[in-house]
């Protein structure tokens, strides 16, 4: 099903899908089972195999190649993924610069802007959002709103650490698996 103009224009071999919206789809070739609704997703993409990625929001996941199953809901998010898989991006702008990442989640506006890298976890707004390293199996729960690397609950799944108030490289040094950046009060 497509609807909207443009929307699917140089589907070749494209089954069970729907698109919805002005140029949504206009970009992919070969696709089976993906879901995109809203303007413009998926529309300068020249080549591409995708199956089972469902997408709301204009402009997110606008080139991707190889892409499948993820999940993206919001205005820009997911906008560079172009290999990536499995990856829940929700929020305006939310993993906007993942391109092969997997395996993510980032929840809220702006999480994981800058970010790339697969198995790692953002939520809150601005989670990370500046911090354009790649890191693998990361945690990163911020509630301050302010972009910065400091995480209110930050985690290295590599390693086992959780620590609070820390950034990532500083949970990375440190060879406690857990740690309190802070006055700390356990009851």
């Amino acid at each position: 099903i497509s609807i909207g103009t443009g929307s699917g224009q140089n589907a070749d071999s494209a089954l069970s899908n729907i698109w919805i919206g002005k140029g949504t789809g206009a970009g992919t070739r070969n696709s089976v089972g993906d879901v995109f609704l809203g303007s413009s997703i998926n529309y300068t993409g020249t080549y591409n195999s995708l199956g089972y990625n469902s997408v709301v929001g204009a402009d997110a996941f606008q080139a991707p190649t190889t892409a499948r199953y993820n999940s993206i809901i919001g205005a820009y998010a997911g906008q560079g993924l172009t290999t990536g898989r499995e990856n829940v991006l929700g929020g305006f702008n939310a993993g906007a610069s993942f391109t092969d990442g997997s395996q993510n989640v980032s929840l809220g506006a702006y999480a994981a802007y800058l970010q790339s890298g697969s198995l790692n976890v953002h939520i809150g707004y601005l989670a990370d959002a500046y911090n354009a390293t790649a890191y693998n199996r990361k945690l990163f729960i911020n509630t301050k709103g302010d972009g910065g690397d400091v995480a209110l609950i930050g985690g290295d799944g590599n390693s086992g650490q959780v620590a609070i108030n820390k950034t990532i490289a500083q949970i990375a040094a440190d060879a406690a698996n857990f740690q309190v950046h802070g006055t700390s009060h356990l009851d």
